[in-house]
């Protein structure tokens, strides 16, 4: 009976603080197949060359490796927003649009916040996403080249 009351013993004092700590683990990884990018700040000194403004914006998304998609809502404050891209270049130079962010009407016209999700990326645009290659720009009439970025 002692004999039989020590393993108890021992396997309640090993196992039932195992079972208790793994049993309050929470898996607070994002999922393998997501990258996110969170509270983005976009400014005028963002833009190449910069430009000298007040007006600020924010850029979360989610991109989805398995689909290739990106999700994302972008805010912004402080002027009219005439058009808004999704850009190729490194932080240092401008680049050429990838894929355009539709507005609403005709001309476009665009309210804070923006939210969609982009087209599948081909396998070339997701490396170039994924090694810093993207930027997202906002263009105004003021700085028809973007405001902010």
């Amino acid at each position: 009976m002692k004999k039989r009351f020590r393993t108890s013993a021992w396997l309640m004092t090993f196992f039932f603080p195992l079972a208790l700590v793994m049993s309050g683990c929470e898996d607070d990884d994002e999922p393998s197949n997501e990258v996110r990018f969170q509270n983005i700040a976009l400014t005028g000194a963002n833009e190449r060359p910069a430009v000298t403004t007040s007006n600020t914006g924010t850029f979360n998304g989610i991109y989805n490796k398995d689909t290739n998609i990106m999700t994302f809502t972008v805010s912004w404050t402080g002027f009219d927003a005439t058009n808004m891209h999704f850009h190729k270049a490194d932080p240092t130079t401008s680049g050429p649009p990838v894929i355009p962010v539709a507005g609403t009407g005709s001309p476009a016209k665009y309210t804070s916040p923006v939210s969609g999700t982009t087209r599948a990326l081909t396998e070339a645009e997701e490396v170039d996403l994924l090694n810093g290659l993207w930027y997202y720009n906002i263009h105004s009439t003021k700085f028809s080249g973007g405001e902010i970025r």
